[in-house]
């Protein structure tokens, strides 16, 4: 049987993104999900400056980190690169959730790298 996030965490369409992927990573972990955050919080606030949307960090970073990678093969068809399990894709798996896209994976990764961002900074960091 199939489980999706929305039936997962009963997302409904009229949810904005910003609202299903705040769902999504409540319901996840914040701290579980925040550990698969591939970059520094650092390095996430200055891109944030000049795109909200964090397309500025190269999406093999975050593909890498949702559990996806597509390379060229040497027949030149684009193939996925297996990975271990240390990736939110595997860890969704534990949590219930088997069918996902690696859009969603990357959307939740970086709408959870935003909030991130934007908590009070610690002195430690």
């Amino acid at each position: 049987m199939t489980v999706t996030f929305k039936e997962k965490f009963n997302l409904t369409d009229n949810m904005s993104h910003t609202e299903k992927y705040d769902t999504i990573i409540d319901g996840l972990g914040y701290e579980a999900v925040k550990q698969y955050i591939p970059v520094s919080r650092n390095r996430i606030i200055e891109a944030l400056k000049t795109d909200e949307h964090l397309n500025n960090i190269n999406i093999n970073v975050w593909d890498r980190a949702a559990g996806y990678e597509m390379r060229m093969s040497q027949d030149r068809r684009m193939v996925p690169v297996p990975f271990g399990c240390f990736n939110l894709k595997s860890y969704c798996i534990q949590q219930g959730v088997n069918c996902m896209s690696p859009a969603e994976l990357v959307c939740i990764l970086k709408r959870c790298a935003v909030r991130w961002a934007n908590e009070p900074q610690n002195e430690k960091e």
